[in-house]
């Protein structure tokens, strides 16, 4: 009966331990600026800020991944006749 009350209490020890463990590395900050142009720190962007684009960073400080901003209609127009122009530098022909 002891041996089993034990188990148990390990058991739960180790879950709760594991578990800890997977919050603190879900942990993730968003870097972004605001409508106002200054730079935020939070646990979440505001979806009219998503078009500017963010920085992800863990619990570090560490840069997890770089999401770039929105590119305009101009700007999307532009890359596409660069890309099909077949005298572009660079390309073989």
């Amino acid at each position: 009966m002891e041996y089993c009350k034990q188990t148990r209490l390990l058991l739960l020890l180790l879950l709760l331990g594991t578990s800890g463990l997977d919050a603190a590395e879900s942990v993730r900050i968003y870097r972004y600026i605001d409508n106002d142009g200054q730079v935020v720190f939070n646990s979440f962007i505001p979806a009219d800020t998503l078009k500017n684009g963010y920085t992800v960073l863990d619990d570090k400080g560490r840069i997890l991944e770089v999401i770039p901003r929105t590119l305009t209609q101009e700007e999307l127009a532009a890359l596409t006749v660069e890309q099909e122009s077949p005298n572009r530098p660079g390309r073989s022909r």
